[in-house]
């Protein structure tokens, strides 16, 4: 699983708290998928944290079968930091 950013719309402050919209490419198992998530954003002097959680519904694309004993949930709550 991989989360490629392309872009965000919203205004970073120079210190402190932020909020925008992080879109790129969300890649399971190979299959890509667009995804913009709200990103909380922290700076504090030269250190920079970015947080977001989502939830992706794999049955828009992702396989949502179960294999032997591994049971893939139909979504998928996804913490990018």
């Amino acid at each position: 699983m991989t989360f490629a950013p392309s872009s965000y719309q919203g205004t970073i402050a120079t210190s402190g708290d932020s909020t925008i919209q992080v879109s790129g490419i969300f890649t399971l198992h190979g299959t890509p998928h667009d995804l913009t998530v709200p990103m909380q954003v922290h700076i504090d002097g030269a250190n920079l944290t970015a947080k977001a959680t989502s939830r992706f519904l794999t049955s828009s694309g992702a396989q949502g079968s179960s294999i032997f004993i591994l049971k893939v949930a139909k979504e998928v709550d996804i913490d990018l930091t």
